[in-house]
Order: C-alpha cells, then sequence, then structure tokens
C-alpha cells in the first residue's frame, strides 16, 4: 500500500482529496502518510471516513506496521483527526516549518503502530 490514493465523493464522482503514502524502509513495514481535502469538503468527515479505511486496510490486510504523519502544530483539525483515527501525538520539532510570512512554526509528530 504505498503510493496516492484519491478520495472521491461517491454521490458526484468526484476527487475530492488525496492521501499519499510511502515506506520508509526496506521491509515495507514502516509508512509515512499525507492527507488533502479540498476547502468545500473539509469538516464534513470525509478525511475522518477515507483515513480510518486506509489505515484499518494498511495495519489489518498489508505488513505495515507503523504509520507516521506530521502536520503544522497550529493545524488543530488535523490534529483532532489524526487523533479520532488513533494516532498518538510523539512529540514537536520545534521551529522545523518555514511559514509563509517567514516565521517558523513547530511540526506535530503522530503515529500508529499495529497493536
Amino acid at each position: 500500500v504505498e503510493g496516492e490514493f484519491a478520495i472521491v465523493l461517491k454521490t458526484e464522482s468526484k476527487v475530492i482529496g488525496l492521501i499519499t503514502a510511502i515506506f520508509t524502509d526496506n521491509n515495507y513495514s514502516i509508512m509515512e502518510l499525507g492527507i488533502s481535502l479540498l476547502v468545500d469538503y473539509q469538516g464534513k468527515n470525509y478525511a475522518h471516513e477515507a483515513l480510518t479505511r486506509f489505515v484499518q486496510y494498511a495495519l489489518e490486510q498489508n505488513s505495515t506496521h507503523r504509520i507516521a504523519c506530521s502536520t503544522n502544530s497550529k493545524n488543530i483539525r488535523c490534529i483532532n483527526l489524526l487523533e479520532k483515527v488513533g494516532f498518538i501525538k510523539e512529540g514537536e520539532l520545534r521551529k522545523a516549518l518555514l511559514l509563509q510570512d517567514g516565521s517558523y512554526g513547530n511540526i506535530s509528530l503522530f503515529s500508529i503502530v499495529q497493536p
């Protein structure tokens, strides 16, 4: 399970987002992922449904042992989504993200592992 996966709104057959997953080890057991959703579809549970299904598949049907995801520490919606799906915050990278205004922000690190 590696690559880009479209999040499709079935009622409109429209791509509304994307999950990108890459393995970071030679055994294909440790994965990093990212998720993005069009603004008009945020806050409507689509990201939660897609991410939950993806994580379940990766951990249960695949040899994936660990899935990691990082986000801007001020991105509360993403943090809430990750925690709702079962990701655990592991820490923060301080001043590791160059922001549009030229300042630096923190990156929050999350992961979920097979039980």
